[in-house]
């Protein structure tokens, strides 16, 4: 690997933050993706009541060793992953997740 000089001197210099990066590869900024992750289906306001199933929802999970985590697919749409030991699934609705954590035995 050269020296940082003789690489400045041969046009090779490295840029100085992401949106230079984002240029020179083409690639997105992470101010880009910061600005989706605000327009994203979880920035969307939920009702009281969607908040509390969730929680609930995350508790029973606890109680049985497995997490839910508030996620989106690949086109901005809300998805709750379970996870627990190898098994990770996502789930579009609260009542799919809902009814997995019923097969699986977390308390009610």
């Amino acid at each position: 690997m050269a020296h940082p000089l003789e690489a400045a001197k041969a046009g090779l210099t490295s840029p100085r933050n992401d949106e230079d990066q984002a240029g020179a590869n083409g690639l997105v900024s992470l101010k880009q993706i910061q600005n989706l992750r605000a327009d994203s289906a979880l920035s969307a306001p939920m009702d009281q009541a969607a908040v509390k199933r969730i929680a609930t929802l995350r508790a029973r999970a606890a109680l049985i060793g497995a997490m839910v985590i508030d996620s989106h697919d690949d086109l901005g749409r809300r998805v709750w992953i379970l996870t627990r030991w190898s098994l990770t699934r996502a789930f579009a609705s609260l009542d799919d997740l809902e009814a997995l954590l019923n097969r699986m035995g977390a308390p009610a």
